[in-house]
């Protein structure tokens, strides 16, 4: 809609304009998050206000604090600065291990800004190749909801993140072997579900084992969403104009962070 409707626009091409619409959502969003969003369940700050009930909120809390790997009865630290917390997160190892695996399976779905050129070899007009690319990420939605669920009914994390993650490596085997653009849409699925369904699981890892307190347990969130940035930063440069439309560089790094995760 948007490249058919505000094409060249205001002398604005239609991918600014893109970014332009993505940013006033989600920066919208961003504002509607900060109004609604509890500052913790047992404040009363946000939706609580209205939504949660005092005994509600105390068993929220409660939740919480058993969710945690050092479970108490109380928590006994819950009035420490944001600056200890944030010096007990980066002092954890445990915290650095998970940056890890965040940056490695950020690179491994490098895919995803190019994924539109990878369906292009199809022959299809540019609208019908945008909405070729929706029904593996469709897929990836219900995934993550379905391994996410599984993960808390069985108690794991580890293996729930590291089996779709090696599933999907799969997928870029395939891509390497050969350029026949239906097998690469096929395994796509593979990959883009494998991938984008194991990926929520390393936010509730990070908020279980870094949950001693909620200093520690927002801080290490923070750093871990910052830092892990930096497989997005170096996956784009996987993908290198003068390999299209094999992409072997591309496929051959991805599988290999894939593994590292």
């Amino acid at each position: 809609a948007v490249f058919s409707s505000l094409e060249g626009k205001y002398g604005v091409a239609g991918w600014q304009w893109l970014f332009i619409v993505l940013a006033i959502c989600g920066g919208f969003f961003a504002i509607a998050a900060a109004l609604i969003l509890p500052d913790y369940p047992a404040s009363r700050t946000g939706s609580t206000m209205w939504t949660m009930t005092e005994d509600m909120r105390r068993i929220a809390e409660v939740r919480m604090i058993a969710d945690k790997v050092t479970a108490t009865s109380v928590d006994t630290e819950t009035n420490i600065t944001i600056w200890k917390g944030l010096k007990m997160s980066v002092t954890d190892y445990k915290l650095w291990i998970i940056i890890f695996l965040n940056i490695a399976i950020s690179a491994a779905y490098g895919f995803s800004n190019f994924y539109p050129a990878i369906v292009r070899g199809f022959g299809y007009s540019r609208v019908i190749t945008l909405v070729i690319t929706f029904p593996p990420y469709f897929c990836a939605a219900l995934a993550a909801v379905t391994i996410a669920y599984s993960s808390d009914r069985f108690g794991d994390r580890g293996w729930h993140l590291a089996t779709p993650v090696a599933i999907a490596s799969t997928g870029y085997i395939v891509c390497m072997a050969t350029t026949n653009h239906i097998a690469r849409y096929a395994v796509s699925y593979i990959y883009i579900v494998g991938l984008f369904g194991a990926n929520p699981l390393i936010q509730t890892w990070i908020s279980g084992t870094l949950a001693k307190n909620p200093q520690k347990k927002t801080t290490s969130i923070a750093l871990n969403n910052i830092l892990s940035q930096l497989g997005n930063v170096m996956a784009p440069y996987f993908f290198v104009q003068a390999d299209e439309p094999r992409y072997l560089m591309a496929f051959v790094l991805m599988f290999v962070w894939s593994w590292c995760c």
